[in-house]
């Protein structure tokens, strides 16, 4: 890069020194006609200037610093201008002798050319085009001037450097906008390798969500089934079972009119059993109220485990993400490691063909040798 920079500065200073060879050695003409040539442009620019002020002037007859004779002569000249018509010579001939003593009064009387300047706009005319001409055209005949004949040869010469300098910066520019295009075209089709790896990964997933769906309905069709199945069986077993019911019913009914003898001696059992049966109450009562204390404090140490669950499940969280962090890093750490480990197998490989190459090439020198040996020998 500094090589470049510096080459670019000794370019610029070249370029410098060059366009300085093209200026003129003088700065002032020396030759009389020369200065008359210029002084001709210079006086057909002033005239040019003051026939603007002519042509845009107005409101001359209330002035009182200019005589009746200008003010009769510059009426008698708008006359003209607003009666010309260019297909007439004579026409045309009058006109000019106008201007001609028109643009005379105005370089003598000085009143005269103050009160076309303080009325006139000469901006609003054409004639700034051809002033502008004019004066180019003046630059470049005083540059002309100035040049002597053995600058004309060596800017020249000059020109023709920097013309074929210019062709050369041509030719580098489009060889660096090949290269350019060229790097653009490499990192473009890498853009479209990678975006193509990208859709195929994009499909594979699609195909993967698809079979995973294909999955869930499936196993939601088997519980369906399953369900189907279990509800079918059971309305056949409530059948069954109402039927039992009924056989039931009617050896239930059997039973009471068998048992009728029975029942005055099972009442008398029944309030005994009763008696027993208040006293387990009684003792149930007592049991329960020590079971419910239990329970409560069951209960609380179930709020506690419970609290630490939560606790627990964050942190599993917290450690499951870390958990793929770490899994994530070491499998980057495994791709690398095994393109290093083909980086190495490939440099291995380069370098013992390297090597096989190499004492191939000694082999065949030293055999050179013997036979040059044996030559010399003969």
């Amino acid at each position: 890069l500094e090589l470049f920079i510096d080459a670019q500065m000794a370019e610029t200073s070249s370029m410098e020194a060059a366009l300085h060879q093209l200026r003129p050695a003088q700065n002032k003409i020396l030759d009389l006609n020369s200065n008359r040539v210029l002084t001709v442009l210079d006086n057909l620019t002033r005239r040019i200037e003051l026939l603007t002020y002519v042509n845009q002037a107005s409101g001359l007859a209330a002035s009182t610093l200019i005589s009746d004779e200008v003010k009769s002569i510059y009426s008698r000249h708008s006359s003209m201008i607003q009666a010309f018509q260019p297909a007439d010579e004579s026409s045309v001939t009058t006109l000019q002798h106008s201007t001609r003593q028109v643009v005379r009064l105005i370089e003598t009387d000085t009143n005269f050319r103050k009160v076309l300047e303080a009325t006139a706009n000469p901006t609003d005319c054409g004639t700034e085009t051809l002033n502008d001409h004019i004066n180019k055209l003046r630059n470049v005949l005083q540059r002309r001037l100035l040049t002597t004949v053995e600058e004309q040869r060596s800017q020249k010469a000059t020109l023709q450097k920097l013309a074929a300098r210019d062709t050369m910066h041509q030719k580098e520019i489009a060889q660096l906008q090949a290269e350019l295009d060229s790097v653009s075209s490499e990192r473009q089709q890498a853009h479209d390798l990678r975006m193509g790896v990208v859709h195929e990964l994009e499909a594979s997933l699609e195909a993967m969500t698809d079979r995973a769906a294909d999955a869930n309905r499936q196993v939601l069709r088997d519980a369906q089934q399953r369900q189907q199945g279990h509800t079918s069986k059971l309305k056949a077993d409530s059948a069954e079972y109402t039927l039992q019911l009924d056989d039931l019913a009617a050896q239930l009914k059997k039973l009471r009119s068998e048992n009728k003898e029975a029942e005055a001696k099972l009442r008398k059992r029944r309030q005994k059993l009763e008696a027993q049966v208040e006293g387990w109450i009684m003792k149930y009562d007592q049991d329960m109220g020590e079971k419910q204390k239990e329970m409560d404090t069951i209960q609380e140490q179930y709020d506690v485990e419970l609290a630490q669950l939560k606790e627990l499940q964050e942190r599993f969280v917290t450690l499951e993400a870390e958990y793929n962090t770490i899994m994530a890093q070491r499998k980057r750490d495994r791709e690398a490691k095994q393109k290093a480990d083909e980086e190495m197998q490939r440099m291995v490989k380069a370098a013992m063909l390297v090597q096989a190459i190499w004492r191939a090439y000694k082999a065949r020198k030293a055999l050179k040798k013997k036979a040059n040996k044996k030559k010399k020998k003969k």
